[in-house]
């Protein structure tokens, strides 16, 4: 089985982070190596997502100020109100973790998904700003072209493990 690592790095905004991962897309990534967490609208954490078809998740998010015109990962999308940063959506595989950590915050899972606290922080200041975080969880070389694209997207603050 080939190592598996990890890339994540931010965005100012969501639609570069938006851009990036349909770039990445298009060079071979799936929904299911890619994610992304961006701060959503006050109303957006208090409603049920199963209420709304993918097509209106997808409108409200972008609307929204949050990723979701990206088939795929707009399915896996969850709007959370996370204490110390206000809503937020996160989509895709790391969307679980912040999920299952909603007390910790966005910090404390992205400390348990391996990332360092220093550099956590600096992800959680960029999403409370009104910025967005990608991460692409898969093999070493796919990670590594990640993040080349990554930083060719303008990404900042970009770290491989």
């Amino acid at each position: 089985m080939a190592e598996q690592a990890k890339v994540i790095g931010s965005f100012s905004s969501p639609d570069e982070a938006e851009r990036a991962i349909r770039n990445m897309r298009s060079k071979g990534l799936t929904e299911n190596e890619m994610s992304v967490i961006a701060k959503g609208n006050e109303g957006q954490a208090n409603s049920n997502n199963n209420n709304n078809n993918g097509n209106n998740l997808s409108s409200g998010m972008t609307t929204g100020g949050v990723l979701g015109g990206i088939a795929g990962l707009a399915a896996s999308a969850g709007a959370l109100m996370i204490p110390g940063v206000g809503p937020i959506v996160a989509m895709g595989p790391l969307a679980a973790t912040i999920t299952g950590a909603v007390g910790g915050g966005i910090v404390g899972s992205l400390v348990d998904w391996g990332i360092p606290a220093d550099q956590a922080k600096k992800y959680e200041q960029d999403i409370k700003a009104g910025g967005a975080i990608v991460s692409v969880e898969s093999t070493r070389q796919k990670v590594d072209d990640a993040a080349n694209q990554l930083r060719t997207e303008g990404a900042r603050n970009v770290y491989v493990k």
